[in-house]
């Protein structure tokens, strides 16, 4: 399952997975380096960063804006 961090509150990270449900997660199970709109993967009971994933949707993102 694939999350993106939608926004970190003190101790507690807001997730939205790809059907765009939410999930509050403790920042304590999550990588050291979080930071917003990172993408994550979990599986076999952990989460890891997807740096691929999130680049894609960085550039996305830009290109959108460069088109404005």
């Amino acid at each position: 399952m694939r999350y993106t961090v939608d926004e970190i509150i003190e101790n507690i990270v807001v997730l939205i997975s790809e059907s765009g449900e939410r999930k509050d997660v403790s920042i304590s199970i999550l990588p050291c380096d979080i930071k917003e709109n990172d993408v994550l993967i979990y599986s076999n009971n952990r989460y890891t960063n997807d740096d691929v994933q999130r680049n894609k949707r960085e550039q996305t993102i830009k290109d959108k804006m460069a088109m404005l």
